[in-house]
């Protein structure tokens, strides 16, 4: 299971009644070094790579400006740098939607920041069941393929993309990596190719609903009046609530 914290209702009572979930941009990210990983080139101990890499891409070119070609990037590796960094570009494209993991489901930090001080409410999703595509493409016909999940790796090393180097992070690594300062989030994070609103199996991935300790009973009605409706059905309430003995949050 994992589960999404949502502070405004209007975006939930959306998400729920149309079964689609929101992607954002990576631009709109709150941290600056998300997905800031460029390419680090080094010639020294990557000429071997990097002679037979302009060779494979020199199609029909005479040896000579394959020579030229050489000598210059491995003299200013900055610039070969600067090629693979143009190949980043598609990224601005991609959309991001973050869920956490069952243990943080009574983290006090996560209800305050992400769920509108406790006003907010989560949804939990059976990960083995979802399958989500963009909007576009349910009006094109077709279907893209179903978003990366993965847990977000938590790192204070600033990681760099060597394409001439395995044990580097790939430039996939690099979209499920976050700085130390955020693991107590226990991100699971889906990235699709496209950002914006995706469709989702609500009927069939979306298995619970949790209260947050002052989620306003008006918006506790409009849930129930969903399962009244008949577009929720078998999908379980719970609360979050404050342990009378403890500074600590449960669920019932």
């Amino acid at each position: 299971m994992i589960y999404k914290f949502f502070s405004n209702i209007e975006f939930l009572l959306s998400s729920l009644k149309n079964s689609q979930l929101w992607f954002s941009k990576v631009e709109d990210f709150n941290d600056p070094f998300e997905w800031d990983v460029p390419y680090r080139i080094d010639t020294t101990k990557n000429e071997e790579q990097i002679i037979k890499y302009i060779r494979d891409n020199s199609f029909h070119k005479p040896e000579s400006y394959i020579k030229i070609k050489i000598d210059f990037y491995l003299s200013n590796p900055s610039k070969l740098e600067e090629e693979f960094n143009k190949t980043l570009a598609y990224r601005e494209k991609k959309g991001v939607c973050c869920f956490t993991k069952e243990e943080n489901l009574t983290n006090i930090l996560m209800w305050s920041h992400y769920a509108d001080n406790h006003k907010g409410i989560v949804l939990g999703l059976d990960v083995n069941l979802i399958e989500i595509s963009h909007t576009l493409d349910w009006n094109n016909g077709h279907h893209i393929t179903i978003p990366w999940i993965k847990d977000v790796q938590y790192t204070n090393k600033y990681r760099f993309i060597n394409p001439f180097e395995n044990e580097r992070p790939t430039v996939k690594d690099v979209e499920f990596i976050k700085s130390t300062i955020w693991k107590n989030e226990k991100e699971v994070r889906l990235v699709s190719p496209l950002f914006g609103l995706h469709n989702f199996n609500a009927s069939s991935c979306l298995k619970e609903i949790i209260f947050g300790v002052k989620t306003p009973e008006i918006n506790k009605s409009q849930i129930s009046n969903l399962f009244k409706n008949n577009i929720l059905y078998d999908v379980q309430i719970r609360n979050c609530i404050k342990d009378k003995e403890r500074i600590k949050l449960k669920i019932q």
